[in-house]
């Protein structure tokens, strides 16, 4: 029986990637070798690879499945616990799904969930979703290569880009709509839970 080359992929968060290269290279089953060239894999897996994967590439390798950083199919793309927070979510999490030639369209094969505390960040939620990812990719590895599980459809959703983050990092329109003398304006909470106010000043005002 011929060997079958596994690549990994992780050109973001070289930790977790790490991570999961060393656990697959001590827990690869007979039949299976890690490869270092993605072009000599049978089986491709992303892990927070953030690169476009060529069509012709998907359709000549036996699987191609991709650790998203995000629940699937609302939250497609990128930043997406960012955008999860803004959208004032109840959950984050990690999507487990086959590679196709959309953004992050391909089938669904397994999801799992955190909570959003309202005093977590973004950085709190992904540094808690890498764990999951993690677990999810052990627990996952001998089913990705042998392609022995079920999906569902992946349809629906947003597709939220890097490009779209900066106009939602603006909260200038906020702050003015609540700025209004004798009304109670804009706020957040600090890390103490006190609340702070924010101000509106035209410039040259």
């Amino acid at each position: 029986m011929s060997t079958k080359n596994v690549y990994i992929a992780s050109s973001r968060m070289e930790e977790i990637g790490s991570k999961c290269v060393s656990f697959a290279s001590e827990n690869l089953p007979k039949g299976y070798s890690l490869c270092d060239n993605m072009q000599e894999s049978d089986i491709f897996v992303s892990v927070l690879y953030d690169t476009i994967i060529d069509e012709d590439f998907i359709s000549s390798r036996e699987r191609c499945v991709n650790f998203h950083p995000g629940i699937l199919p609302e939250y497609k793309g990128s930043a997406t616990y960012s955008w999860a927070i803004i959208n004032k979510e109840p959950e984050a999490g990690v999507t487990l799904h086959e590679i196709d030639s959309g953004i992050d369209s391909g089938p669904i094969i397994e999801i799992k969930k955190t909570l959003i505390s309202n005093k977590d960040t973004a950085e709190t939620v992904f540094y808690r979703c890498m764990d999951i990812l993690y677990n999810m990719f052990c627990d996952n590895l001998s089913r990705i290569l042998s392609g022995e599980y079920k999906t569902v459809q992946n349809k629906g959703g947003s597709v939220y880009l890097k490009k779209h983050l900066p106009s939602a990092k603006d909260i200038t329109h906020i702050v003015r709509a609540f700025t209004f003398e004798e009304k109670e304006k804009a706020f957040f909470y600090n890390s103490l839970g006190e609340k702070i106010y924010l101000s509106y000043y035209p410039e040259g005002g």
